[in-house]
């Protein structure tokens, strides 16, 4: 019953006075010893995928009702891992999917601004403004469209992501990298753009295109 509270008092006992570089998570998961052996077992078993190789496409608009209830980004990732995207670059996919989706729930259809993150209690504030906003969204939706195709043997996937929020001055923003950068804001940007082949804002800054090699 003390397993998450000794856990965290001996996170706390080894940071001492040291404050950590990121963020830290901690959770606990209780479940029948049935189910934790099958989901050891299903670690080891392979993904499920077609195998195609050929050419394919998605497109979908997402209403207000609909990114209330749905949890789409896994949902993109399995499809497109039933497609027959290899394992080697199914990490990069979820990280660049996740961060296109995300942005556009959260800046552009809900509106949240990365100032909310500062302070010590900052990404608390940030994650509970978000969760009401998401609650309460009554309009508003994210267009996505993706689709892969083989050119001279190299797999492209690209991917176009359009939310009915206002925008932002992305040409404001710069090619900050991630080492220099110490905002709150723009870090996911600069993280896609070292896994993208190309990344580019469009519009007034609500519609975003990316190409990643697979």
């Amino acid at each position: 019953a003390e397993r998450l509270t000794a856990l965290q008092s001996e996170l706390q006992n080894f940071l001492g006075t040291t404050k950590p570089h990121d963020d830290i998570s901690l959770a606990l998961f209780e479940c029948p010893a049935s189910m934790a052996l099958q989901g050891v077992a299903a670690l080891h078993e392979p993904l499920p995928s077609s195998g195609i190789q050929s050419d394919w496409q998605l497109q979908t608009t997402l209403s207000a009702a609909q990114l209330k209830e749905i949890d789409f980004v896994p949902m993109v990732v399995n499809w497109a891992q039933a497609m027959g995207l290899s394992k080697s670059s199914g990490g990069t996919f979820f990280l660049v999917i996740t961060e296109l989706f995300m942005n556009a729930l959260e800046h552009g259809v809900l509106g949240l601004s990365s100032s909310l993150k500062e302070g010590a209690e900052g990404f608390e504030h940030y994650v509970e403004a978000r969760q009401q906003r998401l609650q309460n969204l009554q309009k508003g939706q994210i267009s996505f469209a993706l689709s892969y195709r083989n050119e001279n043997g190299q797999g492209v996937i690209r991917i176009q992501v359009q939310d009915s929020g206002a925008g932002f001055n992305y040409r404001a923003m710069g090619d900050d990298g991630l080492t220099a950068s110490k905002r709150l804001s723009g870090r996911g940007i600069a993280l896609m753009r070292r896994f993208c082949r190309s990344l580019e804002y469009r519009d007034a800054g609500n519609k975003v295109y990316a190409e990643l090699l697979c």
